[in-house]
Protein backbone atom coordinates (compact mmCIF):
# COMPACT_ATOMS: atom_id res chain seq x y z
CA UNK A 1 0.00 0.00 0.00
CA UNK A 2 1.49 3.46 -1.33
CA UNK A 3 1.15 6.76 0.90
CA UNK A 4 -0.20 9.39 -1.22
CA UNK A 5 2.89 12.24 -1.10
CA UNK A 6 0.24 15.19 -0.76
CA UNK A 7 -1.29 13.63 2.62
CA UNK A 8 1.98 12.79 4.18
CA UNK A 9 3.24 16.15 3.06
CA UNK A 10 0.03 18.20 4.79
CA UNK A 11 0.17 16.13 7.92
CA UNK A 12 4.12 16.94 8.51
CA UNK A 13 3.68 20.60 7.50
CA UNK A 14 1.06 21.05 10.07
CA UNK A 15 3.02 19.56 12.78
CA UNK A 16 6.16 21.37 11.83
CA UNK A 17 4.38 24.66 11.75
CA UNK A 18 2.83 24.18 15.09
CA UNK A 19 5.80 23.44 16.42
CA UNK A 20 7.98 26.20 14.90
CA UNK A 21 5.34 28.77 14.48
CA UNK A 22 3.70 29.16 17.61
CA UNK A 23 5.94 31.96 19.33
CA UNK A 24 6.76 33.64 15.71
CA UNK A 25 2.56 33.76 15.42
CA UNK A 26 1.97 34.72 19.37
CA UNK A 27 4.76 37.61 18.60
CA UNK A 28 3.35 38.82 15.08
CA UNK A 29 -0.21 39.22 16.45
CA UNK A 30 0.71 40.71 19.57
CA UNK A 31 3.01 43.19 17.95
CA UNK A 32 0.04 43.67 15.23
CA UNK A 33 -2.54 44.81 17.97
CA UNK A 34 -2.92 47.85 19.74
CA UNK A 35 -2.13 48.32 23.64
CA UNK A 36 -1.00 44.24 23.52
CA UNK A 37 1.74 45.47 25.42
CA UNK A 38 0.03 44.67 28.99
CA UNK A 39 0.36 40.81 27.70
CA UNK A 40 3.86 40.68 27.58
CA UNK A 41 5.70 37.81 25.48
CA UNK A 42 4.47 34.75 27.06
CA UNK A 43 3.64 31.39 25.02
CA UNK A 44 0.98 29.85 27.24
CA UNK A 45 0.18 25.96 26.34
CA UNK A 46 -3.47 26.34 26.21
CA UNK A 47 -2.88 28.47 23.41
CA UNK A 48 -0.76 25.97 21.44
CA UNK A 49 -2.86 23.40 21.44
CA UNK A 50 -5.39 25.63 19.63
CA UNK A 51 -2.59 26.86 17.43
CA UNK A 52 -1.55 23.38 17.14
CA UNK A 53 -5.21 22.46 15.66
CA UNK A 54 -5.87 24.90 13.81
CA UNK A 55 -2.48 24.67 11.39
CA UNK A 56 -2.35 21.00 11.27
CA UNK A 57 -6.15 21.19 9.74
CA UNK A 58 -5.48 24.11 7.70
CA UNK A 59 -2.37 22.45 6.26
CA UNK A 60 -3.84 19.40 4.86
CA UNK A 61 -7.13 21.45 3.66
CA UNK A 62 -4.44 24.11 1.99
CA UNK A 63 -2.50 21.51 0.20
CA UNK A 64 -5.29 19.28 -0.53
CA UNK A 65 -7.29 22.53 -1.87
CA UNK A 66 -3.87 23.55 -4.15
CA UNK A 67 -3.61 20.53 -5.65
CA UNK A 68 -7.27 19.86 -6.53
CA UNK A 69 -7.23 23.29 -7.95
CA UNK A 70 -3.94 22.64 -10.32
CA UNK A 71 -5.36 19.35 -11.52
CA UNK A 72 -8.26 21.51 -12.91
CA UNK A 73 -5.98 23.32 -15.21
CA UNK A 74 -4.35 22.31 -18.74
CA UNK A 75 -1.41 23.00 -20.72
CA UNK A 76 -2.53 26.32 -22.20
CA UNK A 77 -1.21 28.73 -19.56
CA UNK A 78 2.28 28.84 -18.38
CA UNK A 79 2.62 26.85 -15.09
CA UNK A 80 3.21 29.61 -13.06
CA UNK A 81 -0.23 31.59 -14.55
CA UNK A 82 -1.80 28.27 -12.74
CA UNK A 83 0.20 28.32 -9.68
CA UNK A 84 -1.17 31.99 -9.05
CA UNK A 85 -5.02 31.15 -10.12
CA UNK A 86 -4.67 27.60 -7.63
CA UNK A 87 -2.81 29.86 -5.44
CA UNK A 88 -5.73 32.99 -4.92
CA UNK A 89 -8.47 30.48 -5.11
CA UNK A 90 -6.63 28.16 -2.59
CA UNK A 91 -6.58 31.49 -0.41
CA UNK A 92 -10.13 32.52 -0.49
CA UNK A 93 -11.53 29.03 -0.16
CA UNK A 94 -9.07 28.62 3.21
CA UNK A 95 -10.63 31.98 4.32
CA UNK A 96 -13.94 31.06 4.50
CA UNK A 97 -12.97 27.89 5.91
CA UNK A 98 -11.13 28.91 8.35
CA UNK A 99 -11.56 32.78 9.72
CA UNK A 100 -13.61 31.36 12.77
CA UNK A 101 -11.05 29.44 14.10
CA UNK A 102 -8.54 32.08 12.98
CA UNK A 103 -10.13 34.38 15.41
CA UNK A 104 -10.49 32.20 18.34
CA UNK A 105 -6.76 31.84 18.18
CA UNK A 106 -5.80 35.43 17.63
CA UNK A 107 -8.22 36.15 20.90
CA UNK A 108 -6.59 33.72 23.00
CA UNK A 109 -2.81 35.10 22.02
CA UNK A 110 -3.94 37.84 23.07
CA UNK A 111 -6.08 37.02 26.50
CA UNK A 112 -3.79 34.07 27.58
CA UNK A 113 -5.16 33.43 30.72
CA UNK A 114 -8.81 33.79 29.80
CA UNK A 115 -9.95 29.85 29.63
CA UNK A 116 -11.65 29.19 26.09
CA UNK A 117 -15.13 28.77 26.98
CA UNK A 118 -15.37 32.54 28.12
CA UNK A 119 -13.86 33.79 24.86
CA UNK A 120 -16.29 31.36 22.74
CA UNK A 121 -19.20 33.08 25.31
CA UNK A 122 -18.08 36.58 24.85
CA UNK A 123 -17.75 36.54 20.82
CA UNK A 124 -20.65 34.65 19.20
CA UNK A 125 -21.35 33.78 16.03
CA UNK A 126 -21.56 37.06 15.13
CA UNK A 127 -17.45 38.15 16.00
CA UNK A 128 -16.23 34.64 15.29
CA UNK A 129 -16.79 35.68 11.62
CA UNK A 130 -15.45 39.10 12.15
CA UNK A 131 -12.90 39.92 9.24
CA UNK A 132 -13.66 37.66 6.49
CA UNK A 133 -13.48 39.68 3.87
CA UNK A 134 -10.20 41.46 5.00
CA UNK A 135 -9.22 37.55 5.79
CA UNK A 136 -9.72 36.57 2.14
CA UNK A 137 -8.38 39.80 0.62
CA UNK A 138 -5.12 39.39 2.63
CA UNK A 139 -5.28 35.58 1.71
CA UNK A 140 -5.67 35.75 -1.66
CA UNK A 141 -3.12 38.68 -2.37
CA UNK A 142 -0.25 36.60 -0.38
CA UNK A 143 -0.96 33.39 -1.71
CA UNK A 144 -1.59 34.19 -5.30
CA UNK A 145 1.89 36.08 -5.17
CA UNK A 146 3.25 33.27 -2.72
CA UNK A 147 2.40 30.41 -5.11
CA UNK A 148 3.11 32.01 -8.14
CA UNK A 149 6.39 33.04 -7.66
CA UNK A 150 7.12 29.67 -6.04
CA UNK A 151 6.15 28.56 -9.91
CA UNK A 152 8.48 30.55 -11.57
CA UNK A 153 11.27 30.18 -9.68
CA UNK A 154 11.15 26.49 -8.62
CA UNK A 155 12.68 23.44 -10.78
CA UNK A 156 11.28 19.79 -10.95
CA UNK A 157 14.80 18.56 -9.87
CA UNK A 158 15.39 21.01 -7.27
CA UNK A 159 16.57 19.14 -4.01
CA UNK A 160 14.81 19.65 -1.02
CA UNK A 161 16.83 22.40 0.26
CA UNK A 162 16.28 24.31 -2.54
CA UNK A 163 12.35 23.47 -2.55
CA UNK A 164 12.66 24.97 1.55
CA UNK A 165 14.49 28.15 0.33
CA UNK A 166 12.13 28.55 -2.36
CA UNK A 167 9.28 28.56 -0.54
CA UNK A 168 10.77 31.13 2.46
CA UNK A 169 11.49 33.58 -0.72
CA UNK A 170 7.65 33.16 -2.44
CA UNK A 171 6.09 33.31 0.82
CA UNK A 172 8.31 36.56 1.55
CA UNK A 173 7.10 38.46 -1.53
CA UNK A 174 3.56 37.29 -0.83
CA UNK A 175 3.69 38.64 2.56
CA UNK A 176 5.83 41.84 2.07
CA UNK A 177 2.42 42.95 -0.61
CA UNK A 178 -0.38 41.39 2.11
CA UNK A 179 1.17 42.95 5.53
CA UNK A 180 -0.77 45.89 5.58
CA UNK A 181 -3.85 43.70 4.78
CA UNK A 182 -2.90 41.40 7.72
CA UNK A 183 -3.14 44.80 10.07
CA UNK A 184 -6.63 45.57 8.35
CA UNK A 185 -7.73 41.77 9.04
CA UNK A 186 -6.80 42.38 12.91
CA UNK A 187 -8.57 45.81 12.70
CA UNK A 188 -11.63 44.36 12.08
CA UNK A 189 -11.17 40.82 14.23
CA UNK A 190 -10.44 43.32 17.44
CA UNK A 191 -12.17 46.40 16.58
CA UNK A 192 -9.36 48.50 16.54
CA UNK A 193 -9.37 51.77 14.59
CA UNK A 194 -9.90 51.13 10.93
CA UNK A 195 -7.01 53.26 9.48
CA UNK A 196 -3.98 51.25 8.61
CA UNK A 197 -1.40 52.92 9.99
CA UNK A 198 1.80 52.27 7.31
CA UNK A 199 4.73 54.03 9.28
CA UNK A 200 3.27 51.32 12.09
CA UNK A 201 3.08 48.43 9.77
CA UNK A 202 6.89 48.49 8.51
CA UNK A 203 8.37 48.89 12.20
CA UNK A 204 6.78 45.57 12.62
CA UNK A 205 8.00 43.82 9.70
CA UNK A 206 10.36 41.38 11.84
CA UNK A 207 7.84 39.25 13.46
CA UNK A 208 5.69 39.21 10.49
CA UNK A 209 8.08 38.43 7.71
CA UNK A 210 9.38 35.90 9.47
CA UNK A 211 6.34 33.82 10.31
CA UNK A 212 5.03 34.33 6.68
CA UNK A 213 8.80 33.16 5.24
CA UNK A 214 8.97 29.99 7.94
CA UNK A 215 5.25 29.41 6.59
CA UNK A 216 6.74 28.84 3.14
CA UNK A 217 9.70 27.21 4.15
CA UNK A 218 7.58 24.22 5.23
CA UNK A 219 5.10 24.18 2.44
CA UNK A 220 7.90 23.71 0.00
CA UNK A 221 8.43 20.00 -0.49
CA UNK A 222 4.83 19.44 -0.66
CA UNK A 223 4.17 22.47 -3.02
CA UNK A 224 6.85 21.06 -5.31
CA UNK A 225 5.69 17.68 -5.36
CA UNK A 226 1.72 19.00 -6.30
CA UNK A 227 3.65 21.53 -8.94
CA UNK A 228 5.58 18.57 -10.58
CA UNK A 229 2.68 15.80 -9.91
CA UNK A 230 2.34 15.58 -13.46
CA UNK A 231 5.71 15.06 -14.14
CA UNK A 232 6.33 12.19 -12.08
Amino acid sequence: MTTNPILSNAALTGAIQALALYPLEVWSTRRFVENSQKVGMKFPLAGFSLSAAQRCLKAGFTLGSYNFFMQQHDNTLPASVNAAISGATTGLCEAIVFNPLTVLKNHKQISPNKPLLQILNELRIKKLTAGTIATAQRNVTCSCIAMGTFGVITDKDDSKPRQVATGAVSFLAGGLVALPLERNRLNKVFSLQSNVNYARIFTLLCPGLLKVMAIGAIYGPGLHIINNGKDH
